[in-house]
Protein backbone atom coordinates (compact mmCIF):
# COMPACT_ATOMS: atom_id res chain seq x y z
CA UNK A 1 0.00 0.00 0.00
CA UNK A 2 1.11 3.50 -0.71
CA UNK A 3 0.70 6.12 2.04
CA UNK A 4 -2.13 8.52 1.35
CA UNK A 5 -0.22 11.33 3.07
CA UNK A 6 2.55 11.28 0.45
CA UNK A 7 0.02 11.50 -2.36
CA UNK A 8 -1.84 14.31 -0.62
CA UNK A 9 1.43 16.20 -0.04
CA UNK A 10 2.25 15.98 -3.75
CA UNK A 11 -1.18 17.28 -4.67
CA UNK A 12 -0.84 20.06 -2.10
CA UNK A 13 2.43 21.08 -3.77
CA UNK A 14 0.51 21.65 -6.99
CA UNK A 15 0.78 18.38 -8.88
CA UNK A 16 -2.30 17.12 -10.66
CA UNK A 17 -3.60 13.55 -10.51
CA UNK A 18 -1.54 12.29 -13.45
CA UNK A 19 1.68 14.05 -12.48
CA UNK A 20 1.27 12.72 -8.93
CA UNK A 21 0.91 9.23 -10.34
CA UNK A 22 3.90 9.43 -12.67
CA UNK A 23 6.27 11.56 -10.57
CA UNK A 24 5.45 10.42 -7.04
CA UNK A 25 3.57 7.14 -6.82
CA UNK A 26 5.08 5.02 -9.60
CA UNK A 27 8.75 5.71 -8.73
CA UNK A 28 8.05 4.71 -5.11
CA UNK A 29 6.23 1.48 -5.91
CA UNK A 30 8.54 0.41 -8.77
CA UNK A 31 10.70 -1.76 -6.51
CA UNK A 32 7.76 -3.59 -4.97
CA UNK A 33 6.20 -4.10 -8.39
CA UNK A 34 9.45 -5.51 -9.75
CA UNK A 35 9.84 -7.84 -6.75
CA UNK A 36 6.29 -9.10 -7.28
CA UNK A 37 7.05 -9.69 -10.96
CA UNK A 38 10.16 -11.72 -10.16
CA UNK A 39 8.39 -13.87 -7.57
CA UNK A 40 5.47 -14.49 -9.96
CA UNK A 41 7.90 -15.43 -12.74
CA UNK A 42 9.68 -17.96 -10.53
CA UNK A 43 6.35 -19.44 -9.39
CA UNK A 44 5.02 -19.75 -12.94
CA UNK A 45 8.30 -21.28 -14.14
CA UNK A 46 8.01 -24.00 -11.52
CA UNK A 47 4.29 -24.65 -11.99
CA UNK A 48 3.70 -28.33 -12.67
CA UNK A 49 0.07 -29.23 -12.12
CA UNK A 50 -1.51 -26.67 -14.48
CA UNK A 51 1.04 -27.46 -17.17
CA UNK A 52 0.44 -31.20 -16.79
CA UNK A 53 -3.32 -30.83 -17.12
CA UNK A 54 -3.47 -28.11 -19.76
CA UNK A 55 -0.68 -29.05 -22.19
CA UNK A 56 -0.48 -31.78 -24.77
CA UNK A 57 2.46 -33.81 -26.04
CA UNK A 58 3.76 -31.22 -28.51
CA UNK A 59 3.71 -28.23 -26.17
CA UNK A 60 4.95 -29.23 -22.74
CA UNK A 61 6.77 -27.15 -20.19
CA UNK A 62 10.14 -28.14 -18.77
CA UNK A 63 8.85 -29.70 -15.50
CA UNK A 64 6.31 -31.86 -17.38
CA UNK A 65 8.97 -33.00 -19.84
CA UNK A 66 11.33 -33.88 -16.99
CA UNK A 67 8.59 -35.89 -15.29
CA UNK A 68 8.22 -37.84 -18.55
CA UNK A 69 11.73 -39.26 -18.04
CA UNK A 70 10.43 -41.34 -15.13
CA UNK A 71 8.89 -44.68 -16.05
CA UNK A 72 8.05 -48.09 -14.60
CA UNK A 73 10.80 -49.73 -16.64
CA UNK A 74 13.62 -47.59 -15.33
CA UNK A 75 14.88 -44.08 -14.91
CA UNK A 76 17.49 -42.54 -17.13
CA UNK A 77 19.23 -40.51 -14.43
CA UNK A 78 21.68 -38.86 -16.81
CA UNK A 79 18.92 -37.39 -19.00
CA UNK A 80 16.83 -36.51 -15.95
CA UNK A 81 19.66 -34.64 -14.25
CA UNK A 82 20.77 -32.86 -17.43
CA UNK A 83 17.22 -31.72 -18.18
CA UNK A 84 16.79 -30.51 -14.59
CA UNK A 85 19.96 -28.43 -14.72
CA UNK A 86 19.19 -26.99 -18.15
CA UNK A 87 15.60 -26.25 -17.09
CA UNK A 88 16.67 -24.45 -13.93
CA UNK A 89 19.55 -22.54 -15.51
CA UNK A 90 17.57 -19.63 -17.08
CA UNK A 91 15.76 -18.78 -13.85
CA UNK A 92 18.97 -19.03 -11.80
CA UNK A 93 20.77 -16.68 -14.20
CA UNK A 94 17.80 -14.29 -14.11
CA UNK A 95 17.76 -14.37 -10.29
CA UNK A 96 21.50 -13.60 -10.14
CA UNK A 97 21.07 -10.66 -12.51
CA UNK A 98 18.13 -9.09 -10.65
CA UNK A 99 19.10 -9.85 -7.05
CA UNK A 100 20.17 -6.26 -6.32
CA UNK A 101 16.88 -4.87 -7.61
CA UNK A 102 14.97 -7.62 -5.82
CA UNK A 103 16.50 -6.74 -2.44
CA UNK A 104 15.79 -3.08 -3.05
CA UNK A 105 12.20 -3.77 -3.97
CA UNK A 106 11.56 -5.88 -0.91
CA UNK A 107 13.17 -3.48 1.54
CA UNK A 108 12.21 0.01 0.30
CA UNK A 109 8.82 1.60 0.38
CA UNK A 110 7.02 4.83 0.95
CA UNK A 111 7.93 6.62 4.18
CA UNK A 112 5.12 7.93 6.32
Amino acid sequence: SFPREVREAAMLDGLGEWRTLFQCVLPNIWGATFATFVLALIQSWNEFLYALVLTSGDSQTVPVTIAGFLSFFGTNWARLTAAGVIGALPIVIFAIIVRKHMARGLSFGGVK
